[in-house]
């Protein structure tokens, strides 16, 4: 059971490593979308395009570090897909770190984009930071359930307790 579990934990891991995939977060000003990231592009660091300058610049910040953290928590954790024993702690570890790394780098974001903008333009999380941290978050959840069941509650392959014997007739 600890085992299945485990490898359940290792597969939420890399279903969050492949949300990275999808719109992380958007700037908005007035209501309309200004620009999009995924996880990728936070890890790569974001072109920005600057349209007020006559030939227009593409500037590269550098990548975030609290996204390449959580990135790299879901891919040591997919290591968990493995079952072994020592699996389930990876996977709650990796599941925990990664949830707060991407908590973390949420208020970072939100800092940056108020104190730059001076709250002109706002910044909205879309479905893949929030699908990547609950998978996270749950992933932990599962890997820590698997590491808590009893082992004389897991029948086959030797985890479980012998079969009384046999009433004699």
């Amino acid at each position: 059971m600890s085992r299945v579990l485990g490898r359940i934990a290792g597969g939420i891991h890399v279903v969050a490593l492949v949300c990275f995939a999808l719109p992380f977060a958007s700037l908005s000003c007035g209501g309309s979308k200004i620009a999009t990231a995924s996880g990728f592009d936070l890890l790569r660091g974001p072109k920005i395009t600057r349209a007020e300058a006559v030939p227009k610049r593409v500037q590269r910040r550098g990548p975030e570090p609290l996204a390449i953290a959580a990135a790299a928590c879901a891919a040591v954790g997919a290591l968990a897909f493995a079952g072994r024993r020592w699996t389930a702690a990876l996977g709650f570890f990796t599941g925990i770190a990664g949830a707060l790394a991407l908590v973390f780098l949420k208020l970072r974001l939100d800092g940056q984009v108020t104190d730059q903008s001076r709250g002109l333009v706002k910044i909205v999380y879309e479905p893949g930071y929030w699908a990547a941290f609950v998978l996270l978050a749950l992933a932990a959840l599962v890997a820590v359930t698997g590491a808590l069941v009893p082992r004389h509650l897991v029948r086959g392959r030797g985890g479980g307790r012998p079969a009384p014997p046999a009433a004699a007739e």
